[in-house]
C-alpha cells in the first residue's frame, strides 16, 4: 500500500493553525493511504490520534518538544521506512532533510506553504528577511509540488514551481454552529482568540487592555485560548486553553462579534477568522489581520479598518441588529462556498495522484488501484 509521511514540526496534540491543518490532511489521506505521522512533542494525546484514524505504531514523536536537532532526528525515521510521499505541513526546517534523502530514496515531496515567511520577517529584521526569502525560494524550486493556503502565497510559489496549487484553509462546516441572530440584546460579548503567548497575538491582547474603557460600556469581552497575562476586570472573562473542539466552537458561537486587532501581519489565513465566520459571527479586524485572507468583502462578510478606527466602528456597528445579521449570514455563506473541506478533498487526492505517476516512485499496478 502507498505510504505517506505527514511531517509537522509543531506538537500535533496542541491546537494551532498548523496542527489543525495537519489533522485534516491526516483524515483525508488516511482513507486512501497508509499514513505515518512525525511530530515534535514531549507526549501526544492518544485519544486524539485514534480520532484521526492513525494507529499508535504509525506515529513517531521526536522529543523533546523544542528539540533543536529536528532535522537530524528525522534521518533514521526516513531510512527505516519506505515512503512514497513526504507531505510537509509548513515544515520549513524538515524540508531540507527530506530533500537530501529523496535524491537517494526516490520519494516525492509535497510542501504545504501556510504563509510567506520572508514577508513576516520584514516586520522584524532585514537579515531574517533575506534568509527567509532564500529558504522559501529553495523550497519552491525543489518541492515536487506546493500547496499554498492563500492567494498571495500561491502567487509567490508559482513563480518557481509550476506544480503549485491553491487550496485554502478549509474546515468541516458541520462542526460549527450557524447562528444568524444576535445572542445578547442589551449588552454584547466580543471575543479575542489566542493563544496569546505567540508574537502575532500578543499585540492584540495589549490593544484590548489599553483601550477597553473606550469601548461602549455595554460590551463585555471573552478571551478564548491560552492567556497568562490576565486582568481582574468584571468586563473580561477567560476560557483558558480549550482542548475540546466542541467547547471551542461553543465559546465562539456564543459571541456577538470577534475582534482581531492585529498589528503583525502573518500573510497567511487566520483560522480563527474562518472559524468565527463559519459560526456566523461577525468579524471586526485590522488590515494586517486579513493579509493572506481570500474571498472577503469589506462591510459585506467582514468589517476591516485601520487600528485607530476600530473602536469607533465596533461601537457604532455592533448594536445595529440589521447590519450584524447581514454580515453574519454573508460570512457563513462565504465559508460554505469557499472554505468547506468537502470542496477540496478530491483536489488533494488529485495532487497525490499526479506526483505518484512517476514510475520511480510507484508501479503502474499500485497507481491503478487508486480511485479519485
Amino acid at each position: 500500500m502507498i505510504r505517506i509521511l505527514i511531517s509537522v514540526i509543531e506538537n500535533i496534540s496542541k491546537t494551532s493553525g498548523t496542527t489543525v491543518r495537519a489533522r485534516s490532511i491526516a483524515r483525508i489521506l488516511g482513507n486512501k493511504f497508509d499514513v505515518f505521522l512525525v511530530t515534535r512533542a514531549n507526549s501526544i494525546d492518544d485519544v486524539l490520534m485514534v480520532s484521526l484514524g492513525i494507529e499508535k505504531n504509525s506515529i513517531k514523536v521526536v522529543r523533546p518538544e523544542r528539540e533543536k536537532l529536528w532535522n537530524v532526528k528525522l534521518i533514521p525515521i526516513i531510512l527505516s521506512n519506505r515512503f512514497h510521499v513526504v507531505y510537509c505541513v509548513a515544515d520549513v526546517f524538515g524540508f531540507f532533510t527530506y530533500y537530501i534523502l529523496s535524491k537517494f530514496l526516490k520519494y516525492k515531496i509535497i510542501f504545504e506553504a501556510h504563509s510567506l515567511m520572508y514577508k513576516e520577517m520584514k516586520q522584524i529584521s532585514k537579515l531574517k528577511t533575506v534568509i527567509s526569502y532564500l529558504l522559501e525560494v529553495f523550497i519552491a524550486s525543489n518541492a515536487d509540488a506546493v500547496i499554498a493556503l492563500s492567494g498571495i502565497t500561491y502567487s509567490f510559489y508559482k513563480r518557481f514551481n509550476k506544480n503549485t496549487f491553491f487550496i485554502p484553509v478549509f474546515i468541516d462546516v458541520k462542526q460549527f454552529e450557524r447562528e444568524h441572530k444576535n445572542k445578547h440584546v442589551l449588552g454584547k460579548v466580543v471575543g479575542l482568540i489566542g493563544p496569546f503567548d505567540i508574537l502575532p497575538n500578543k499585540d492584540q491582547l495589549d490593544f484590548l487592555y489599553a483601550n477597553m474603557d473606550k469601548f461602549d460600556k455595554r460590551i463585555r469581552f471573552r478571551i478564548i485560548g491560552k492567556c497568562n497575562k490576565r486582568l481582574i476586570n468584571t468586563r473580561i472573562e477567560y476560557t483558558g486553553y480549550l482542548k475540546s473542539t466542541k467547547d471551542y466552537v461553543k465559546a465562539i458561537s456564543e459571541l456577538d462579534a470577534l475582534l482581531v486587532p492585529a498589528r503583525f501581519a502573518t500573510y497567511g489565513t487566520k483560522n480563527k477568522i474562518i472559524e468565527a465566520m463559519a459560526c456566523g459571527i461577525p468579524v471586526f479586524a485590522t488590515w494586517n489581520a486579513v493579509k493572506g485572507l481570500d474571498f472577503v468583502e469589506n462591510f459585506k462578510n467582514i468589517v476591516i479598518c485601520e487600528e485607530d478606527q476600530l473602536i469607533n466602528i465596533v461601537n457604532e456597528c455592533i448594536f445595529d441588529e440589521r447590519f450584524m445579521k447581514e454580515i453574519s449570514l454573508n460570512a457563513w455563506n462565504t465559508i460554505k462556498k469557499y472554505y468547506s473541506i468537502d470542496i477540496y478533498k478530491n483536489k488533494i487526492l488529485y495532487i497525490l495522484h499526479k506526483i505518484l505517476k512517476s514510475k520511480e516512485v510507484i508501479s503502474e499496478l499500485e497507481l491503478n488501484k487508486l480511485k479519485f
